[in-house]
């Protein structure tokens, strides 16, 4: 039997999803003082929000599974019977179904010819693929992003990134993972382009970003990453930003691929399962 933490969208307590947010949210991004999203208390399995405008059980039910899988809580090729994944979630199978859809369209879920529903199995050729793709996209996104950026706006990645580094590795690893995502759209927001943001996140969808969160140096080398980038783009310099930016990719490629191997290597039984 699954078990699927409910309300789980935003990893971190001091900043939201960017994966929820709207277009003009990222690039205006602000920080706030309350998730999302909060795990039920009082009744266990019910999905619970803390957003200003209500979401709906699909809506819920898309955050609460795509966080699940792209933490690993739903490992790689586990199978997803609907009704199973409605009870965990505590809401009906309708709205499950869609949300299950709407993950097959970011490429999180696939079906096979029997009807039977699997979170999808990443091959090494994928990841490759992926960053590829990755490398000449985000590197563009910097370069369009630096001459417009405030003062301000340079401000905000140097917050993200001091917060980031002042968290404790072992105890605070969601909210590293967080950050650093949070880090990057910024930045990429700065661009003010919605057609290379929304092909940039459909690729971050296409993979589990936890690298920093299961390999402590990377950590430590993403934060020196980071403050680099920060210091060309605070330069003016967007060649150089981008620049950096393209290491840090090539850099976290080879730790995504240790990332994958360790996601793909076998486990006991019992820490397969979702808790």
């Amino acid at each position: 039997m699954m078990h699927i933490t409910s309300g789980i969208s935003c990893a971190s307590g001091l900043y939201y999803s960017l994966y929820d947010a709207t277009q003009e949210e990222i690039a205006y991004l602000t920080p706030r003082k309350e998730p999302l999203m909060k795990p039920a208390k009082a009744t266990p399995g019910v999905l619970h929000t803390e957003s200003d405008e209500p979401l709906t059980k699909t809506e819920l039910a898309v955050r609460a599974l795509r966080t699940a899988i792209r933490s690993g809580q739903i490992p790689q090729g586990e199978q997803l019977p609907v009704g199973e994944l409605a009870e965990q979630l505590g809401i009906s199978p309708s709205p499950v179904r869609e949300a299950v859809r709407t993950l097959q369209a970011e490429g999180l879920i696939t079906q096979t010819p029997h009807h039977t529903l699997s979170v999808i199995k990443l091959g090494e050729k994928d990841l490759h693929d992926i960053y590829v793709v990755r490398l000449q996209l985000e590197p563009l996104a910097v370069r369009l992003a630096v001459p417009l950026m405030r003062a301000a706006d340079l401000d905000l990645l140097h917050r993200l990134n001091e917060t980031m580094h002042t968290i404790d590795h072992a105890q605070h690893s969601d909210q590293r993972y967080a950050l650093n995502q949070q880090w990057h759209f910024a930045l990429y927001g700065f661009a003010r382009n919605r057609v290379l943001l929304s092909t940039i996140t459909a690729l971050w969808q296409r993979f589990l970003w936890r690298t920093s969160c299961i390999l402590p140096d990377h950590a430590g080398a993403s934060y020196a990453h980071h403050s680099a980038i920060g210091a060309a783009a605070r330069a003016g310099d967007a060649d150089q930003a981008a620049q950096l930016l393209a290491d840090h990719i090539i850099y976290g490629q080879g730790n995504a691929l240790i990332y994958l191997r360790q996601m793909q290597a076998p486990m006991p039984a019992a820490q397969g399962k979702l808790r």
